[in-house]
Order: C-alpha cells, then structure tokens, then sequence
C-alpha cells in the first residue's frame, strides 16, 4: 500500500499528517473490503502512519497486528532529506493477520539513497 500522504512543507508536516488521519483510515478499509477473506494476508508498505496512529486500532478490529506496534523500534523507515531540523519518522509496515501469522522479527535497514529505508519482517504461517 501507499496511503496518502502528508504533503507540506516541514514546519506544517506533523499538523498536516494528523489532519490526513481519517483518509488514511478510509483506504485501509476500501482495500480490506476487497481483499479475499479465504487467503492468508499481508499488507506492506507505506502507511504514512506512526504506529500509535489510529489507523492501526482500525486493522487490529480487523484482525491485523502491526509488526512494529509487537515489535516496537526506535528506528525510523522514513526521513526528510536535508530538513532543518532533520524531520524522521516510523511510516512504513507491515500488517499481517494475527490468525495466520507468527511475528518472528522485525527490523528497519539502515542505509540507501531512498526517503524510506528498507523494513524487514520475518512471519510463520
């Protein structure tokens, strides 16, 4: 998933995220409603949600844990390249159905060129 984003500038960035709250909260829902109910599910990516954002009260009603909220870190997945003051936070995850899945591990990758680095989850079935 990519789920609408926080577009400011970075004095405004954190009012603006809060403020696109419930539009986020509205594409996890659409997208749960189209998704097979007989099929194991995971749902990555970025979020463009923290992990004590509502939006993951919304997929834990539906049955999702959130690989960093059982997993917690300090890292962050996402900066702002060259913002003054430096801007970071943890956006991306990875939501996977507790009935289905066993949280093995979960890591964020320093390093790379990107705005977000990469975001490792290790899952049984």
């Amino acid at each position: 998933v990519h789920l609408k984003p926080a577009v400011a500038d970075q004095l405004e960035w954190w009012s603006v995220h809060r403020g696109t709250r419930d539009d986020r909260d509205r594409e996890i829902k659409g997208l749960h409603a189209s998704l097979a109910r007989d099929v194991p599910t995971i749902i990555v990516g970025d979020y463009n949600d923290v992990v004590e954002g509502d939006l993951f009260a919304t997929l834990s009603s539906l049955g999702f844990d959130n690989a960093f909220r059982e997993r917690p870190t300090a890292a962050a997945s996402w900066r702002w390249l060259g913002a003054e003051p430096p801007l970071a936070a943890l956006l991306d995850h990875v939501a996977y159905q507790r009935d289905h899945f066993r949280l093995v591990d979960a890591v964020v990758l320093a390093g790379g060129r990107s705005d977000h680095l990469a975001v490792v989850v290790k899952l049984e079935l």
